[in-house]
């Protein structure tokens, strides 16, 4: 019998992140045609996936890679809403509330995605409305960790959103290193502290306690490693780490 990781190796091959991603609840009749209606596409580091005020025209879903949608504020700068890995998928309520993208998406790296236009993705949706139910209580999680998000950021202080954002990348782009987990994602210092929050000038500081401290240190690329996770987890909390990659704006 041919099992649900065969299934889905066979519809994604790039993905190593099959359990994340929502097409490992459709059945195989489903999948059957959901197989007829993507696309897919490549961009390249740096690359823009689609502008913020662009007509939302499908929904994205992430193979490999890493793309980070940002919003643009007064001061000419730009704030990260959410940071997707693979499994990930964004462009739904734009696409759903037929407006335009709150936010650009941009490729952090090489990225591969599966394409769905409008009319294909609202059809599959309108023929099997079990899976649509599926779609809408994964939005209802992923808002409620993103309220957790928020309400974190004001009740924690910058070491500890340096800890839980750092466990949190450490989760979703880890691999093994020598001395720990290697983030691997390239992500500037500015990055990093949009996502928590921050300044540059004091995540650069936090980070360099962190280092002193034994808790990080620099791998390949300068990525960081996660040496002392204990440590982190002690000083982030032990309550519900919030989740970055989920802000559903765009």
């Amino acid at each position: 019998m041919v099992g649900e990781g065969s299934r889905m190796d066979d519809l994604c091959a790039h993905c190593g992140e099959m359990q994340r991603c929502i097409l490992s609840t459709l059945k195989p009749e489903e999948l059957a045609i959901w197989k007829t209606l993507f696309v897919n596409k490549s961009f390249r580091k740096g690359d823009i996936i689609f502008w913020e005020d662009e007509e939302a025209e499908g929904l994205y879903l992430l193979c490999s890679g890493a793309v980070k949608l940002v919003k643009a504020i007064e001061n000419g700068d730009q704030q990260i809403v959410r940071l997707i890995g693979p499994g990930g998928f964004f462009g739904l309520p734009s696409l759903v509330s037929e407006k335009t993208h709150f936010c650009t998406c941009r490729a952090i790296d090489q990225a591969q995605l599966r394409f769905v236009s409008r009319r294909p993705f609202l059809d599959f949706l309108e023929t099997f409305p079990g899976f649509t139910f599926q779609l809408i209580g994964k939005l209802a999680e992923e808002l409620g960790l993103t309220r957790l998000r928020l309400l974190e950021s004001g009740l924690k202080n910058g070491r500890q959103r340096i800890a839980a954002l750092l466990l949190w990348l450490g989760k979703e782009f880890g691999r093994s290193a020598p001395a720990g987990i290697e983030v691997d994602i390239d992500l500037p210092r500015a990055d990093l502290a949009s996502l928590a929050g921050l300044t540059t000038e004091t995540t650069i500081r936090i980070l360099s306690s962190f280092r002193q401290g034994g808790m990080i240190a620099d791998g390949h690329r300068k990525r960081i490693i996660l040496c002392d996770q204990a440590g982190l987890q002690s000083l982030a909390g032990n309550g519900q780490q919030p989740n970055f990659d989920r802000a559903w704006l765009d």
